[in-house]
């Protein structure tokens, strides 16, 4: 203890314990750390890896390795992949929860859960042993890590009155048709081929099916006032039919924009030819523009109408595959044998009939009854020459005939216009006879009343007048006779009357006025019958008088 030396070896060696302690206590501090919830330490040493998950206070070793890391927060919808890394194996952990990786897990991606609605399904594919599951909802589904769903979520199938779901199961290949009406949702190995609708084939509609033998079932909505409507079944494929098209006409060159040039190709895309499915049964129309050469060679264009209807299905496609182009060269040939027959001049003042008769021997052959077809009518509506020269005269032909035409239609007209006025003339003259006659009826019908009346006045006053004589004891000779002298006295005294009145000059007749002229042969005998007839004519004046007055008072 007195050797100074050793007291100071003491003293360095004991600083230099208290150094490296200080130094060893300022390591081991370093080391000590506090986790928080979320945190992890992942400690690497040569023996392994390890992992201290907080919330803690941990001291670590100063000589290890350490990496942070957060955990990773996993939601409700969520689940995340995690690997391990010494296995290769990869799980899922479904939230909701905060996960710490293992110290081999390596965090791969978070993904969201399959949220399945309750109309919704998803198929689940094990990509390890190929096995197959459908979960339906409503539920969450957290795949595994062998499982993918190669078409996602898909919406189940509603099955009613006008849907149907072909089904083909993948294990046998067959295919069935589910039309009970509710929500389908395919089993495992199941697929869904198509969703089919109701197909619906109108009164005047027909269509084919052809099943997998290739025979043909024609469904016809002729046979059903109300049509017919049917699922496609399995194996089945609806025919569709080219046929040419001849329903149009172009005004620029005067023929087919669809010409019978471009309706060789077979090629259903070809555009002279259409695609149908449902056959219209009703009748149609199909325009031509043929040319013809007359028996006189004069090149002509016809162009025109045939209306023509399928009826028979089955035999239609027997017998051919276009039905229309057969029609329209049918009748292009049949046109062209009739005209050929004729000249021009015959061709134009009976072209009517020339079509008319090649019409009827076309209908007759056969032809068209073999291929399900009736031919109503054939048409021209149309021709022209294609020479020019040619035309030119045609045109001035037809220019006269239409001008003479007119001619006889307006003098047609003129005449018809007299006829008219002649007939209305007959009527008026006709009118007027009933009208005369009416008037005489009426005036004969009106003297005789005036007359009748007259009469009866006139007949009252005889009447009166001879009754008024009764009491003189006088005959009815003498009455009439004195009747009639009073008459005429009366007729003298308006005759004397209107004499007086006017500016006549009155020429008096001896017999008019009884005067007896003396002459110098007269004898006295004569004079004495004078003389006794003066007296019996002044007695019977004497007496009228006397009866006159008898009689005005009778009368008033």
């Amino acid at each position: 203890m007195d050797n100074p030396m050793a007291m100071k070896g003491c003293v360095g060696g004991c600083g230099c314990l208290s150094l490296l302690c200080f130094i060893f206590f300022i390591i081991m501090m370093s080391a000590y750390s506090h986790l928080g919830p979320d945190d992890q330490v992942l400690v690497k040493s040569s023996t392994g890896k390890s992992v201290v998950n907080g919330p803690r206070s941990h001291q670590f070793n100063p000589f290890q390795s350490r990496d942070w890391r957060k955990a990773i927060l996993v939601n409700a919808l969520q689940y995340a992949v995690v690997q391990q890394e010494l296995t290769g194996d990869i799980r899922h952990e479904a939230g909701p929860q905060l996960l710490f990786l293992g110290a081999y897990d390596v965090h791969k991606s978070t993904a969201l859960k399959l949220i399945l609605e309750k109309h919704q399904y998803v198929r689940l594919v094990d990509a390890k042993t190929g096995f197959e599951r459908v979960a339906t909802g409503p539920q969450t589904i957290v795949p595994s890590p062998t499982e993918f769903a190669p078409n996602g979520k898909e919406d189940a199938v509603f099955v009613d009155q006008d849907t149907a779901v072909l089904v083909q199961d993948k294990e046998s290949g067959v295919q069935r048709l589910v039309t009970d009406r509710g929500v389908f949702i395919p089993g495992p190995y199941e697929d869904i081929v198509a969703v089919r609708n109701l197909i619906h084939v109108l009164p005047h509609q027909a269509l084919i099916l052809r099943d997998t033998q290739g025979t043909m079932t024609v469904y016809s909505g002729a046979e059903n006032a109300a049509g017919t409507a049917f699922f496609l079944p399995p194996y089945a494929n609806i025919v569709r039919v080219s046929w040419s098209s001849y329903s149009e006409l172009s005004e620029a060159e005067g023929q087919r924009a669809d010409a019978p040039a471009r309706t060789n190709s077979s090629d259903p895309s070809d555009t002279g030819k259409v695609l149908y499915s449902h056959m219209d049964l009703r009748a149609q129309k199909a325009f031509y523009n043929y040319e013809v050469r007359t028996s006189d060679n004069v090149k002509l264009r016809l162009e025109g109408t045939i209306f023509w209807q399928l009826v028979d299905v089955r035999k239609m496609i027997s017998m051919t595959s276009d039905p229309v182009g057969d029609l329209w060269y049918h009748a292009r040939s049949t046109l062209i044998q009739a005209v050929s027959n004729v000249t021009l001049s015959h061709f134009m003042s009976h072209f009517t009939e020339i079509v008319k008769d090649a019409f009827e021997k076309d209908a007759s052959d056969g032809f068209y009854e073999n291929r399900g077809l009736l031919v109503t009518s054939m048409e021209l509506t149309r021709y022209q020459c294609s020479d020019p020269d040619t035309a030119v005269v045609l045109q001035d032909i037809i220019r006269e005939t239409t001008h003479r035409i007119n001619r006889l239609q307006k003098q047609e007209s003129e005449n018809e216009v007299e006829k008219a006025k002649l007939e209305a003339e007959i009527v008026l003259e006709q009118k007027r006879t009933e009208l005369i006659n009416t008037q005489a009826l009426n005036s004969r019908l009106l003297a005789q009343k005036e007359g009748s009346v007259s009469g009866g006045r006139v007949a009252f006053s005889i009447s009166s007048f001879i009754d008024g004589l009764n009491e003189s004891n006088v005959n009815a000779t003498s009455r009439v006779e004195l009747y009639r002298l009073h008459v005429q006295q009366n007729s003298a005294r308006q005759d004397t009357a209107n004499l007086v009145s006017g500016e006549a000059s009155l020429y008096v007749a001896p017999k008019e006025m009884d005067l007896r002229l003396q002459m110098p042969h007269s004898t006295v005998q004569e004079l004495e019958l004078g003389g006794q007839r003066a007296e019996e004519l002044l007695a019977q004046d004497s007496q009228l008088r006397g009866w006159m007055r008898t009689w005005h008072g009778v009368s008033a």
